[in-house]
């Protein structure tokens, strides 16, 4: 077997609900980029901690340490619109981190060093990804959705040509330190 079937790419993620979703696509597609490639509504999320590739026995180990964390569900307000230049990234996110939302993404990466596995350092930016390679962003007003967070999941990536292809893996109820496979 080959390392790469032996190993997954992993993250912690919130997920949209349909709803939420088809509020985050219908807003993207409305907005005006030159250039850019605009994120699928099933590709849309916001990350809260990206592991990367990891051996496949590893999983159970990181879906237990998800499961032990009790950490109050939450709402995100996003009301912030903009592109990072340098990586053409069009995002929408939030300017107030409820403290719910910092403690899940502490608690996340305190868990992923106990297990030895990476860690991000950088400053959590609550953001979602609604389009990649944009040059230009024309003046838009930020969307004003909120965003009920009761879980967040274990979420698989796989690159393709297309970009990347996720997939959930596990879900974990926000305030119930409970998981359910998919």
């Amino acid at each position: 077997m080959t390392a790469e079937r032996d190993s997954e790419r992993l993250f912690f993620a919130l997920w949209p609900s349909a709803a939420e979703t088809r509020a985050l696509a219908d807003y993207a597609a409305g907005l005006a980029c030159h250039g850019g490639r605009r994120i699928p509504g099933d590709r849309l999320h916001m990350t809260l901690a990206f592991i990367g590739p990891v051996a496949r026995e590893r999983r159970p180990a990181i879906e237990a340490m998800a499961a032990s964390l009790d950490t109050a569900d939450f709402v995100l307000a996003f009301d912030r619109i903009g592109l990072w230049r340098r990586s053409g990234i069009v995002w929408t996110g939030c300017s107030v981190v409820p403290p719910a939302a910092a403690s899940l993404v502490a608690s996340l990466r305190d868990g992923l060093a106990a297990l030895d596995l990476p860690v991000e350092r950088r400053a959590f930016r609550p953001h979602v990804t609604l389009f990649r390679r944009a040059r230009a962003l024309a003046p838009a007003a930020p969307p004003a959705l909120a965003w009920a967070c009761r879980e967040f999941v274990l979420a698989g990536s796989e690159l393709e040509a297309a970009g990347a292809r996720y997939r959930v893996l596990a879900r974990f109820a926000l305030g119930a330190g409970t998981a359910s496979a998919v």
